[in-house]
């Protein structure tokens, strides 16, 4: 069973002034600025370093991010265990169908496969909006005592407090059976965004979002989104595989 964790975060930085292309749709592209290689980090980075990250939109593994956490290899079965009242959404069905986690059985469904393709669909519980205040703050207690969840990540020294409590509140954990899979698509948190693996192991297919013919599909950002266009290929400009506390 695979967890996961995405919570969102915010990074004030002065931007540059720079190069601004008289057309942005055909003289230069968002990968033109990627590093050919993912950038992984094994222990802290300076602040100045993380925030060229963010001022570039340049992905990262960092290999300690989640050190010290309480739910890292915690499981399904756990997670059911401590909050067996929180209601999740299953991915790829035309209503919301809530699930609880203490539901008996959903998480020991093995998915089935069509070739290589994955016919199961994650879970994802928005503790952010849509669980009681006490449940969000039992999570928050478990997940960030007094700071601990803070101290191996990179901005720790130049944090604000308001950054911290940003990161407690806007939390959703995804959690699905071995082998099932998600579809490309284009996340729409327009934030700065860190995903931390709890238990198993994912594997990550990073690509910019492919040009555009227009305005309007700038902002075809959810689910599917662009990539429904059989004549636009999926070429991930990283792939990645992340464990346990990443």
């Amino acid at each position: 069973m695979l967890l996961l964790l995405t919570v969102a975060l915010f990074t004030l930085a002065n931007g540059g002034g720079g190069h601004r292309p008289s057309d942005p749709f055909d003289e230069v592209q968002p990968r033109d600025f990627l590093a050919k290689e993912l950038p992984v980090f094994n222990n802290k980075v300076s602040v100045e370093a993380f925030v060229d990250l963010v001022r570039k939109g340049q992905p990262a593994v960092f290999k300690t991010a989640g050190l010290g956490w309480a739910l890292v290899n915690e499981s399904c079965r756990d997670f059911a265990r401590r909050w067996p009242e929180g209601k999740m959404s299953k991915q790829y069905q035309s209503y919301d169908k809530r699930v609880a986690l203490g539901e008996p059985g959903w998480a020991e469904n093995k998915p089935g496969r069509i070739g290589d393709q994955a016919t199961a669909a994650p879970y994802v519980w928005h503790v952010k909006d849509r669980v009681t205040r006490d449940m969000k703050e039992s999570v928050q207690r478990i997940l960030f005592p007094l700071g601990i969840a803070m101290e191996n990540l990179p901005w720790l020294a130049g944090r604000h407090q308001a950054l911290e409590q940003h990161v407690a509140d806007s939390m959703e954990f995804w959690l699905q059976p071995p082998r099932a899979g998600t579809l490309a698509h284009n996340d729409a948190y327009c934030v700065n965004v860190m995903s931390v693996q709890l238990n198993g192991f994912k594997q990550w297919k990073l690509m910019t979002m492919p040009k555009v013919d227009s305005i309007a599909q700038m902002f075809d950002e959810f689910d599917g989104g662009i990539r429904r266009d059989p004549t636009r290929a999926f070429e991930p400009d990283y792939e990645y595989t992340l464990g346990p506390g990443e």
